[in-house]
């Protein structure tokens, strides 16, 4: 039903990720699914290394795991990293982990109003999108989680109308 249609987010589902992969392999869904999660890159790399084909896959990042940044680009490549952020301040959203992070993998952030994305939530970007969607989309986030998709991709177009040069 999926295939050349959508892809499977499978945020919450590292417990089955044995059996996910097995699904997967059987109906060649390995363009249509991801796998997320924030475990240990360790464990990343013995499920990843332990299978014949990798599905596609994507981390979240916040300042707990951040000292594994490295590691988890070179082990890895995740095809996405989902910034998980309290603060503008957290180091995950600082203009040099930004710039290390766009230059190897897409941003994911996630807009919705109960997300680690210090408060720039769908409900900010209803009443001012610039500092709602439009701080994200500054940080270099390409990939916006948001129950409003509509209005996010109306605001987002005019946006990148603004700031393309010409």
């Amino acid at each position: 039903m999926i295939k050349g249609k959508a892809m499977i987010n499978a945020d919450k589902a590292w417990n089955l990720r044995h059996e996910l992969y097995e699904l997967v392999e059987q109906h060649d869904l390995f363009d249509h699914f991801m796998l997320k999660s924030d475990k240990p890159v360790e464990q990343l790399t013995d499920f990843f290394h332990s299978n014949p084909r990798n599905m596609f896959y994507m981390h979240k990042l916040s300042d707990k795991n951040l000292h594994q940044l490295d590691q988890l680009l070179e082990d890895i490549s995740p095809i996405a990293v989902e910034l998980l952020f309290y603060t503008e301040d957290d180091e995950v959203v600082s203009d040099t982990v930004i710039a290390k992070l766009r230059d190897q993998t897409n941003l994911w952030g996630n807009a919705l109003d109960f997300a680690e994305n210090a408060r720039h939530s769908d409900s900010l970007s209803l009443l001012d999108p610039d500092k709602g969607w439009g701080w994200l989309i500054d940080r270099g986030i390409c990939m916006i989680q948001t129950d409003h998709p509509l209005k996010f991709m109306d605001y987002a177009e005019k946006k990148m109308k603004i700031t393309e040069p010409g």
